[in-house]
């Protein structure tokens, strides 16, 4: 009867729905409010450069675009592991709508437009070793200006892809700026013009993605690579389940996210001029050519910035949705900080063994071999041993989260173990 009893135990083992942890968790606010900047990995720093210091105006009138009435030249640096922030020199100029990117401890500013709008030519160097701005001599200023443009770095060679020209026209260029002996070469053109889009590298490629071309209605969804040599060449693949521009896109464990970004108005009368932001989020998997849906930022933002530092992805500041109350209509912009944590997040993803362990993360323990988890982003179960579930249980917010199918379905299967088990016996 005791070995009975004990089985009878496990068959009667409860699979109990656990509040799954938000994946978005605010970190110390930024110094001020900013959009339309960049925020770049620099060893234990994220240095965020530039931007809109200043709601976003959008003018009444039908024959005027939404502009920032103030750009900043100030620089901040992010230390992610005291979760703070520091002060650094002030770049040469204001500049906001560039490109960043960072090597051997240098930060280089490419592109983007000035206070008065004009495109900068000038290339900016940051040498974090001296806390020293240094402006590139006239010779190697960037071939093509433009803004909303895109960098991805390929061994010592920054690629310098898209943008917009003066007059807001879409650009397809690929410029590589060799930091070796700062020079500019001219790489094969992006299958598609685009600007207001993000790039990435992972395993020695570069990939851009989304954007605008020359419908300013719809943003694209479109998803290009470029194999450097021998191929040399830019192929498409699969494209993002939700097409959008202006959003942060940050390479992580060999995939890449897409976090929130910009849509327009639905009104065809409307939908140049006024942009809608968003809040989905959804990763790539360049081994698999597949898009896979994540949790939602907690708000819904555009024209932000994000850097990976470990295991973690950071978003920062960005634009509201457009508040009509004031008066001209603006875009708010925020000071916010996020992070996704992919070991602190009640999933098993990137490359972890287990459920938040193994891989990058921490070492799986007893524990986490002991209790599994299941279930998708919106239902997720802790398997617990011993007692009765009840229909449904209250959660930490007092909300009722209902037992769902995979839950039930876990415990038939454990049941028909213990059942099989005393048949034996």
């Amino acid at each position: 009867m005791r070995l009975l009893g004990v089985i009878v135990t496990v068959a009667l083992l409860a699979v109990t729905p656990v509040a799954q942890k938000d994946k978005w968790n605010k970190r110390t606010p930024m110094p001020m409010p900013t959009s339309d900047f960049t925020c770049t990995t620099v060893d234990q720093s994220i240095l965020c450069v530039g931007g809109c210091v200043e709601g976003q105006v959008c003018p009444d009138r039908e024959d005027l675009y939404c502009f920032c009435p103030n750009v900043t030249r100030e620089v901040h640096a992010y230390t992610p592991d005291l979760d703070s922030w520091g002060a650094l020199p002030s770049a040469p100029r204001p500049r906001y709508r560039h490109a960043a990117a960072a090597l051997g401890g240098q930060l280089y500013l490419i592109g983007g437009r000035s206070t008065t709008d004009e495109l900068i030519a000038e290339v900016d160097v940051y040498d974090t070793s001296t806390g020293t701005w240094e402006t590139l001599s006239s010779p190697h200023d960037m071939p093509i200006p433009s803004s909303d443009l895109a960098a991805f770095l390929l061994d010592s060679a920054i690629h310098v892809v898209g943008g917009y020209d003066r007059h807001y026209s879409t650009l397809n260029a690929h410029q590589i700026f060799h930091t070796g002996n700062r020079s500019w070469t001219k790489g094969p053109p992006m299958g598609s013009a685009r600007g207001d889009f993000t790039a990435v590298t992972i395993g020695g490629k570069g990939y851009v993605f989304g954007g605008f071309a020359s419908d300013f209605c719809h943003p694209l969804d479109s998803l290009e690579v470029f194999d450097p040599p021998p191929d040399n060449d830019w192929r498409e693949l699969k494209a993002m389940d939700t097409p959008r521009a202006d959003k942060a896109g940050v390479a992580l464990n060999g995939h890449f996210m897409v976090i929130g970004g910009e849509q327009k108005h639905s009104d065809p009368s409307k939908c140049e001029k006024l942009s809608v932001p968003v809040n989905d989020v959804e990763s790539y998997s360049p081994k698999d050519d597949e898009w896979t849906q994540m949790r939602p930022i907690p708000s819904e933002r555009m024209r932000f910035a994000g850097a990976a530092y470990g295991d973690s992805v950071y978003i920062f500041g960005g634009q509201g949705r457009l508040d009509s109350n004031e008066k001209p209509p603006t875009h708010p912009i925020y000071d916010t900080v996020e992070e996704y944590r992919l070991c602190d997040d009640g999933l098993q993803n990137g490359n972890e063994l287990g459920v938040d362990c193994g891989g990058s993360c921490q070492p799986c323990t007893d524990e986490d071999q002991r209790t599994g988890v299941v279930g998708g982003d919106d239902e997720v179960y802790e398997v617990a041993f011993g007692g009765t579930q009840r229909e449904s249980e209250e959660s930490t917010s007092g909300e009722s989260i209902p037992v769902g199918a995979g839950g039930v379905r876990l415990a038939v299967a454990l049941g028909l173990i213990a059942v099989a088990f005393i048949d034996r016996m």
